[in-house]
């Protein structure tokens, strides 16, 4: 061994005690962790505790006058890791309830595990409708501030039981937290799941006071489902999107990755036969046009796809014919958005589409002077015109 190498290994146990000491003041072995994959949280209507005295409610209620309910996932470490188990579950989960701070119901929840609650691998957030519905910035804000915190956690919102969706498994997921993440990563190419929301995007949604779409889920006894969304204003729920009204608001909103347009046939008897076209491609422009003090969008759609399904028998290489089912198809689709857009005028009163972000791009002066009174005056009388153009590139028929 070279004077050189000894003089390594000399300074190699100084190093890792510098380390210790320096760098890792805090370190926390993995047998004393509590991981924590998923958490619910929820406003209960009845304003109780379950965990505090009467004394300890007065001293609270000088706080808040909202009970928050919160449920931790913690991964059994064996199963999480892969490893065979006996046969027992691989997650528990502890519900625990405060006045309206996270800070308490987390040192509540330390009350009762054996383990710290560690969130450095917290996959995704549910929030309950109740919760939502009276604004979710309070009991956000803390995990924003948390290092731990990952800020690409999912969120999720559900008009269910939020523990009932922290309890639901499947074959292929033992994990409820990461059955969910894994539903989640269906919205690339399922449109009946709007686009993912992260943490970090709620939060700045928030702050913008923007009106935003959070993915829904609905517990089942034996599966969860993934689909429609909450309409959120600001930190606050105001609405639901449902799974068809999902995919015409990813059509108007350009997210749109492949989607099935089904029409009925105009030739087929009492209309019961039905041409299915898949939408393989797609682009959407939006268009603002300001004139005599009328907002107007033109909103020009331009899809190729294939043609899955023709019910009814008839030559489909006739351009006669293609064309006639081309027509249909772009009424069908421009009819459902023209139905989208006037519910969000009259029955929310809220741009969800982000027409708003138009107007400013193109006419900067006039959104500074409308901008506050753009959701519930300009956008509701806002005007609208609808352009599809479908182009059909394979029909499944060798001439």
């Amino acid at each position: 061994m070279g004077s050189k190498e000894k003089r390594v290994w000399l300074l190699l146990p100084v190093v890792l005690l510098s380390m210790v000491s320096a760098g890792c003041w805090d370190l926390w072995e993995l047998e004393e962790r509590g991981l924590v994959l998923a958490v619910g949280i929820e406003e209960l209507p009845d304003g109780r505790l379950q965990e505090t005295t009467g004394v300890e409610n007065q001293l609270l209620g000088n706080i808040s006058d909202r009970v928050i309910e919160v449920t931790y996932q913690f991964a059994i470490p064996g199963d999480f890791s892969g490893q065979e188990g006996n046969g027992g579950p691989s997650y528990y989960n502890m519900t625990t309830t405060t006045l309206n701070s996270e800070i308490i119901v987390r040192g509540l929840a330390g009350t009762r595990s054996s383990r710290r609650g560690d969130l450095t691998h917290l996959q995704v957030m549910v929030l309950g409708q109740e919760v939502a519905k009276g604004g979710i910035y309070p009991v956000l804000e803390r995990f924003i501030r948390d290092p731990e915190v990952r800020k690409q956690v999912i969120v999720l919102v559900t008009e269910g039981d939020v523990k009932e969706v922290l309890e639901v498994t499947n074959q292929q997921e033992r994990l409820p937290a990461l059955y969910l993440t894994a539903l989640m990563e269906n919205s690339s190419h399922m449109q009946r799941i709007p686009p993912e929301v992260s943490l970090m995007k709620v939060f700045r949604y928030i702050l913008e006071d923007s009106v935003y779409v959070i993915p829904k889920v609905t517990p089942g006894k034996i599966d969860s489902k993934l689909a429609g969304g909450g309409i959120f204003h600001g930190d606050r729920l105001v609405g639901w999107l449902g799974e068809m009204e999902t995919v015409i608001y990813r059509w108007i909103t350009n997210q749109m990755t492949s989607s099935p347009i089904v029409t009925a046939s105009p030739l087929s008897p009492s209309y019961k036969l039905v041409d299915g076209y898949l939408a393989e491609r797609s682009k959407t422009v939006v268009r603002p046009v300001i004139r005599d003090g009328t907002i107007k969008f033109i909103l020009n759609i331009r899809t190729e796809g294939s043609l899955l399904e023709r019910q009814l028998a008839e030559e489909l290489w006739n351009d006669q014919v293609l064309a006639s089912i081309r027509r249909d198809l772009a009424a069908e689709l421009a009819g459902n958005i023209e139905l989208l857009i006037k519910k969000a005028q009259e029955e929310w009163r809220l741009d969800i589409f982000g027409f708003g972000r138009c107007v400013e791009q193109h006419y900067p002066r006039v959104w500074a002077e409308i901008k506050d009174r753009w959701h519930d005056t300009y956008f509701p009388a806002a005007e609208f015109e609808v352009d599809v153009d479908i182009t059909i590139t394979r029909t499944g028929i060798v001439s």
